[in-house]
């Protein structure tokens, strides 16, 4: 199990920012929070309830999520997918230590029995039927509990980043039927796709797939959020600028399927994305010319997250 690393250090304004998860389990009392004045631009906020008093004089802004971590016991964060056996679970030498785990946590074999203090999973915990010692051992679950039929011998497949997989990667023919495929961030299916190799398919993030091929894949599938196009997809992550002569390069209407934080220029028009957007799922943050905004929130799809026009 992983250790937390150290809390980076405010800066000499007494502020903290852009940390994916921002570890403050090393303090127990308040008092020895009180540098810190302001925290921004942070995904998970990790602190010991006898330390939480401490937040409420922060100012706190863009902070997705606070996690309280029980006083006692030994914290042992993870921030991504954290695989492991069911005898991992059951080992006494971590009978004081509190998981926390900010992504997906997988059980590669059924869990019989938990010796963990604690565990605290903000995103998804995946395990094989059978399990239900782990479900009761979750002290704080935001999120997701799923399960797959086990198998003597099956592997999990584990992949991560935002990916796109055809034919022959789904069908997984140098495994076997049993086989459960992970995917730690969106996973976009091409339409070639006509068989699926694998007993479940889950998807911690996005899933991006062609409705013409819906229900070959709902019945094997599981996602946070699911698109199903019609037109070809134009996924785009992180941080990204979008010029006028990339929508008039375009020659067929797309789907556009955004994370992170976009930026559409500002001297793109309401004419040069009209052809050339299908639809359109935003997740995150969407800066656009106002009637460009608004051209998005009537088509098909969904915009979740801030939409911001230029003149705003």
């Amino acid at each position: 199990m992983n250790e937390a690393t150290a809390a980076p250090e405010p800066d000499s304004r007494g502020v903290i920012r852009d940390v994916a998860v921002l570890d403050l389990t090393a303090s127990t009392r308040p008092e020895e929070l009180a540098h810190i004045r302001r925290i921004e631009d942070v995904a998970t906020i990790l602190v010991r309830e006898s330390a939480a008093p401490a937040l409420t004089r922060m100012d706190l802004n863009d902070v997705a999520s606070i996690v309280q971590v029980p006083d006692h016991g030994v914290p042992r964060v993870h921030t991504g997918t954290l695989l492991l056996t069911g005898e991992a679970f059951a080992d006494e030498r971590n009978k004081d230590d509190v998981l926390v785990v900010t992504g997906t946590l997988v059980a590669t074999e059924p869990v019989r029995r938990v010796a963990l203090a604690g565990i605290i999973v903000t995103g998804t915990v995946l395990a094989p039927e059978g399990s239900e010692a782990l479900a009761a051992a979750l002290t704080r679950l935001t999120g997701t509990f799923d399960t797959f039929p086990y198998r003597e011998g099956q592997r999990i497949q584990h992949r991560s980043g935002n990916i796109e997989i055809g034919a022959s990667g789904l069908a997984n023919r140098d495994g076997t039927p049993n086989d459960v495929l992970l995917v730690s961030g969106a996973l976009t299916v091409r339409d070639d796709v006509s068989e699926i190799g694998y007993e479940r398919i889950v998807v911690a993030g996005s899933l991006v797939a062609p409705r013409a091929k819906q229900d070959l894949l709902e019945p094997r599938v599981s996602a946070n959020s699911t698109v199903w196009y019609t037109a070809p997809p134009k996924v785009f992550s992180g941080t990204t600028t979008l010029s006028r002569a990339f929508f008039q390069l375009l020659e067929e209407p797309v789907t556009l399927i955004l994370h992170g934080t976009t930026t559409i220029d500002s001297d793109v028009t309401l004419e040069d994305v009209k052809q050339a957007v299908a639809a359109v799922y935003s997740h995150g943050t969407l800066k656009a010319p106002k009637d460009v905004l608004s051209l998005f929130q009537v088509r098909e799809g969904r915009l979740t997250g801030t939409t911001k026009p230029w003149d705003a």
